[in-house]
């Protein structure tokens, strides 16, 4: 699970985030979320998702908000095992 609290200094705020690896020439890229449009206030946002192996062992948390020139806040980003054996 990757979780933050996000928001943008004005409208049209759009990024996304990705778990990936880089290595050895072949691209490890497993998950790329959907557009995220960053509000103007702080909002919760949060993403499950399954990082297969990759050719080192390594992943890489990447946030890409290079689609728009606006500026943006984070904070409490997390990134941890979801625990999937809730009854």
């Amino acid at each position: 699970v990757m979780s933050f609290w996000a928001k943008a200094d004005g409208p049209d705020g759009v990024m996304r985030a990705s778990c990936s690896r880089w290595a050895s020439g072949q691209s490890d890229d497993f998950f790329y979320t959907p557009d995220i449009t960053v509000a103007e206030d702080w909002t919760f946002y949060s993403y499950l998702f399954t990082a297969a192996p990759t050719s080192t062992g390594d992943h890489n948390i990447v946030l890409d908000f290079g689609s728009t020139t606006q500026t943006f806040y984070l904070d409490d980003l997390r990134v941890y095992e979801a625990d999937l054996d809730c009854e």
